[in-house]
């Protein structure tokens, strides 16, 4: 896997540890299914052969495993991303609609195609959330 739960956190998102790792095979398969073997396997590796694609390459996959798991979680995005969702005894304070969740879901995936776009083997067209 190229995300990991520090990586994510440097993209400025804020959560517990452990939250994201249901999530982060299912980015990484969906990532192996987008680009090449090799130039997945080269990413993986300690000192990849380009180094500027392995970097996208994690952003990308970054931001599929937020992709995947938003619709999972109780978590404090930053601001700029979504309404802080915040439970007190299992009471939820404020609520983030599911029309504003499908809109994040939807900028992660931008962002991950963005990021993997050069390196697909296929042109992304228009998608449907539950279609990945």
């Amino acid at each position: 896997m190229l995300a990991d739960i520090a990586y994510i956190r440097s993209l400025g998102i804020n959560i517990e540890d452990g939250k994201l790792d249901p999530f982060m095979g299912q980015a990484s398969s969906k990532m192996k299914e987008w680009i090449d073997e090799n130039d997945y396997k080269d990413a993986e590796s300690d000192s990849p052969d380009d180094s500027d694609r392995a970097q996208k390459l994690k952003i990308a996959e970054s931001y599929l495993t937020l992709y995947y798991a938003l619709p999972f979680l109780n978590i404090k995005i930053n601001e700029k991303l979504i309404q802080k969702v915040q439970s007190i005894n299992g009471t939820s304070v404020e609520r983030t609609s599911m029309r504003d969740m499908e809109s994040l879901q939807n900028w992660f995936y931008q962002r991950a195609v963005e990021f993997s776009d050069e390196f697909t083997e296929f042109e992304h067209k228009d998608f449907r959330m539950m279609d990945i």
